[in-house]
């Protein structure tokens, strides 16, 4: 569905770790967790034909010029990424959070830090597709 080491390469880890308290190299473990859980999420609502349209109708709310000149993390909506965090994962937040729960090396509860993390890259993901299916 995308490629996660571009999307990676778009978020500016210094200020996504100052978002959520951390240094870079934990920001970056943060939302390399964060992003497969989010896209897999996002590819199982697309498996049937109503989750395809649903997810195609929100790509195309989403600015795909977002991303153009470099991501600005304060820019992004969170409340908007909550949305589409809820429609990804629904009910599975909990689980995955639990799941993740002190995987992070220093003792940095990581299923912590992927909940605040995913209403922030969710937009990001969502402009990013929009830019892939624009092009």
């Amino acid at each position: 569905m995308a490629d996660l080491n571009e999307l990676l390469d778009m978020i500016p880890l210094d200020q996504l770790g100052a978002k959520l308290g951390v240094d870079r190299d934990t920001a970056r473990a943060t939302a390399a967790t964060a992003l497969p859980s989010l896209l897999a999420g996002l590819q199982n609502n697309a498996a049937s034909p109503e989750g395809e349209d649903a997810l195609a109708s929100a790509i195309k709310q989403h600015d795909a010029t977002f991303l153009d000149g470099g991501v600005d993390i304060d820019a992004v909506d969170t409340a908007d990424g909550q949305k589409i965090v809820q429609h990804a994962l629904g009910e599975n937040q909990p689980a995955l959070a639990s799941q993740l729960n002190g995987a992070a090396p220093g003792g940095v509860d990581l299923g912590s830090l992927v909940q605040k993390a995913l209403p922030i890259l969710a937009p990001i993901v969502m402009s990013y597709l929009a830019k892939k299916l624009s092009s």
